[in-house]
Parts: C-alpha cells; sequence; structure tokens
C-alpha cells in the first residue's frame, strides 16, 4: 500500500525515532532535509499558521508517577515498547515477543474536525519469533486517534488498536493483548517486588548525541515476569517468561552524522539488567554517544561508561539485503567490572529477525531475542537486541 502522505527525509534518534518519527513532521508537500533540527523559529516558518509547537525535554523535568506512565501528547513522538521472552510450559519451547505503540503528532493542526485529519497518528508493530520453524512473523497498523477502538490514555499507561492493547493493572503490573490469524497473545506482565520504574540517564533526562537537545525522557521497567496464553497457527498454549518495557517521549532528531544505533535491553538470571546503546556515526567512525548502565536488583543504578564492542556474526537478510551484526560481545572497558560483567556475549535466538517496515514507515531495521553468556558460554540472561540503520534504504 502506497502512504497518501508526503513524509520527510529523518533520520531520529533510537528506537522509534527511526522506525516511526518521519510520520510526526509530515506535512502537504513538505520535504524536509535528513537530521535537521528545527528550532522554534524553523518550526514556525515550515509550519505558518499552525498551533504546533513541540516542547522541548529539558534537564530539569523531574517525572511523576503514575502520572508519567500516560501520554504526553504535546511532545512530537512518543512510544511504549515490550519485548520478552516467552516458553511454553509443558515442554519449556522458546518464543520472542514484541509489541510497540507509538503516539505521533504531525504539522498538521489539531483544529480540523475531520476524523481523516491526520494531526495525531498511532503506528504499531508486533512480531512474533518462531525459532522452532525459523519464522518470524510480524504486522504493523497505523491509525488516527480518535478513530473507532483507538484509544490512548493520559495519566496511565493504555493504549489500544482494535485487537491490540497495553495496559498498566492496579498491582503495578501490564497486560498486552494482540489477534491476528498466525499469531495472537493474552499475556499478564509483574514488576518483582516493589520494583519502581528505572530512569534511564540523569533521572529520566537521557541523552541521544552530543548536543543536550538531542534527548528523551526516557525509563524502563526491567525484569517484568510474564504468565499468560499464545495462539499460534489456531493452537493455545500456557507460556510464562521475562520481559521488558521501555516508555520515551521527545521532539527532537537524530545528529545529522548519524547513520543508525545499537540498543539492547538485557534482563540477567540473578535480577540485574543492563542497558547499552551506541549512535554510530555515518563515516564509521567513533560512536557519536553511547550508553551502558547496570541496574542492580535493591534498584541501585551503575553507568559502566563505555563498552567494549566486538562483532562475532553478521546476517544477510534474503528480504532488503541489509547486513546486521546480530552476534555481539559487550565489555566494559572501565575496572574493576561488576561481578558477572566480564562480558556479555549476545547471541540471537534465529537469525532471521528483521522487521520490513517499508511498508508504512519505509525502514526495515533488526529486533529480535538474543540470550545473554558469558565466557564460558553459560547462560546468564535474555534479552533483545535492536539494529537500526543496516538497511540500504533511508528515505522514507
Amino acid at each position: 500500500m502506497t502512504n497518501p502522505l508526503a513524509f520527510p527525509d529523518v533520520r531520529c534518534g533510537r528506537r522509534g525515532w527511526l522506525r516511526g518519527v518521519a510520520l510526526a513532521v509530515a506535512a502537504p508537500g513538505l520535504r524536509v532535509a535528513a537530521a535537521m533540527e528545527p528550532t522554534r523559529a524553523d518550526r514556525a516558518a515550515l509550519f505558518p499558521g499552525s498551533a504546533v509547537a513541540y516542547p522541548e525535554v529539558l534537564r530539569e523535568t523531574r517525572l511523576v508517577f503514575p502520572r508519567d506512565y500516560g501520554a504526553h501528547p504535546d511532545f512530537r513522538i512518543e512510544w511504549w515498547y515490550v519485548t520478552g521472552w516467552l516458553f511454553d510450559r509443558t515442554d519449556r519451547r522458546p518464543w520472542g515477543f514484541q509489541i510497540t505503540f507509538f503516539r505521533i503528532r504531525t504539522s498538521y493542526p489539531d483544529g480540523n474536525p475531520s476524523r481523516f485529519s491526520p494531526g495525531r497518528l498511532m503506528v504499531a508493530h508486533a512480531a512474533l519469533v518462531d525459532a522452532a520453524s525459523n519464522r518470524h512473523p510480524q504486522r504493523e497498523r497505523v491509525a488516527n486517534l480518535g478513530s473507532a477502538g483507538v484509544r490512548l490514555a493520559q495519566g496511565d499507561t493504555d493504549c489500544a488498536l482494535p485487537g491490540w492493547t497495553l495496559s498498566r493493572t492496579a498491582d503495578d503490573g501490564y497486560r498486552t493483548t494482540v489477534r491476528e490469524d498466525e499469531f495472537g497473545w493474552r499475556l499478564a506482565l509483574r514488576t518483582r517486588g516493589t520494583a519502581a520504574p528505572w530512569l534511564q540517564g540523569e533521572d529520566g533526562f537521557q541523552r541521544k548525541g552530543p548536543l543536550e537537545s538531542q534527548a528523551s525522557h526516557y525509563y524502563s521497567r526491567p525484569q517484568l515476569q510474564v504468565t499468560g496464553e499464545l495462539d499460534v497457527r489456531a493452537a493455545t498454549r500456557a507460556v510464562d517468561g521475562v520481559a521488558w518495557l521501555d516508555h520515551e517521549w521527545s521532539s527532537t532528531v537524530l545528529d545529522p552524522r548519524a547513520a543508525g544505533w545499537d540498543w539492547a535491553g538485557l534482563n540477567l538470571h540473578d535480577g540485574r539488567a543492563i542497558v547499552w546503546y551506541r549512535i554510530r556515526a555515518a563515516d564509521d567512525g567513533p560512536a557519536l554517544h553511547t550508553y551502558f548502565a547496570l541496574r542492580e536488583v535493591d534498584g541501585g543504578m551503575r553507568v559502566l561508561g563505555e563498552a567494549a564492542v566486538t562483532v562475532d556474526e553478521t546476517w544477510v537478510s534474503g528480504a532488503t539485503g541489509s547486513r546486521y551484526p546480530v552476534a555481539l560481545t559487550l565489555a566494559p572497558r572501565e575496572a574493576p567490572a561488576p561481578v558477572g560483567i566480564g562480558s556479555l556475549r549476545l547471541r540471537p535466538l534465529i537469525p532471521n529477525q528483521e522487521i520490513d517496515g517499508r511498508q508504512i514507515t519505509g525502514v526495515a531495521y533488526w529486533e529480535g531475542a538474543v540470550r545473554v553468556l558469558d565466557d564460558g558460554d553459560r547462560e546468564i540472561g535474555l534479552g533483545y537486541l535492536e539494529l537500526t540503520g543496516y538497511h540500504r534504504n533511508f528515505r522514507l
């Protein structure tokens, strides 16, 4: 399907900024240079007469819960992202799952009464990794907020498209449902004890580049314990597992020298959690920005500094021709390293975990379930790895 909107050429910082932010600055006939970061004056010139004025992510802003579990509709883009591992309760067969809801504010003014005016959009991805059959079914959806069955709440997590939901429960857990012909699930995600949100960066102000303006508000909920049912080709399985939730919102885009990013969220078996990412330079030079942090079981956070990264294996997509570094080793450069974190060897559940979003966002990327091994090949955790900017076509 050809998208009727004229999307700009934009590359934007971690995860949703590449996958969906092109929609966020869409305007009729407008083409914006790649990775441009407009000032307030620039926005006024680009969108004369528009009521749109995207707020900035500010270091002094403090996140407050439960308010910040919910939507922040004035910001340009926002997303709730859940990934995890599931295991059949009978035979322990493994699966990976992903669901992401993007809330996107475009350049169209809010005053248009038409339900077809794309002023505020919802884009969503869902995918399942079926390791036993080497399959990776996936779906994408896009709809206007306010359309039938589309819901996004302020004040708490409550995202919905027809057949797809993600909501926070009264016991500070989450529920998610997906209904598709090929796959679906009904899952409960519960926090361990009284684990508070993990505020990334500086109290939730998370840099994504060398400039302070290249930032998002960002928190994570790692180590979510999962129970529920998984539907695959008309068969229902009882499952349990572990998941990770991220919630971010921002109005800015990535540094113009960037090519993409690599990101990992890792739930270690001992109850700790690790997040790592790097913003890669287009000229293959040093990373433009890196982040590597550990959350202890008691909720304490430790920033580990820069990681030494080794590419151990690549995989080439038959669909897009993209080459992805699907097996990596991360090692803290600081000494002494935390106990058990001498090196983290990330190994994919299956190589083919590419998300082909070219029909809606124009972007393909790799988003996959990975095992975390130590130096002795012992499994010490499970997580997800995201690799963007490896697809040859960056124009949306």
